[in-house]
């Protein structure tokens, strides 16, 4: 790659990040209305949030890809919440010992769980989906640790 087109990618790179598009925005904007709703668990949910945030800025392209698939803005978020919350408890940083979760490991649990019981009611998964969920879950903490 040419020294150029090296610096307009750059260029373009950092546009993106700090001017993303309309679609970005009203996704982050969506993630910000989402967050309301974890208010008893702000402080957990905020947590994933940074997560989520970082994520999208990084992998706008990706979210836009997902967003023209045909999901609506708040089942995306709802995904993202429940996929990145899942992943910190699983990552064994918030465990007290092997299948303890320590209290912020346990808030975090409860946005995943909840983040799950919102995309039940919006029909983006099915109870049944859901309950595996939270049992393989349940199976991962109490393995790592």
């Amino acid at each position: 790659m040419s020294n150029i087109s090296n610096f307009y990618s750059k260029i373009i790179s950092f546009k993106s990040t700090f001017f993303p598009s309309k679609t970005i925005r009203s996704l982050l904007k969506t993630l910000d209305e989402i967050e309301l709703e974890f208010d008893d668990l702000s402080f957990y949910f905020s947590y994933v949030k940074s997560e989520i945030k970082s994520s999208i800025v990084e992998n706008q392209k990706d979210y836009i890809k997902v967003l023209n698939s045909g999901k609506s803005y708040r089942e995306l978020i709802l995904v993202s919440i429940a996929n990145f919350s899942g992943n910190l408890v699983e990552s064994g940083n918030f465990h007290v010992y092997r299948g303890c979760l320590d209290s912020t490991g346990e808030g975090i649990l409860k946005v995943f769980y909840k983040s799950l019981e919102d995309l039940v009611k919006i029909n983006a998964i099915d109870l049944e989906s859901a309950n595996i969920q939270r049992e393989a879950i349940k199976e991962t903490i109490d393995f790592i640790g």
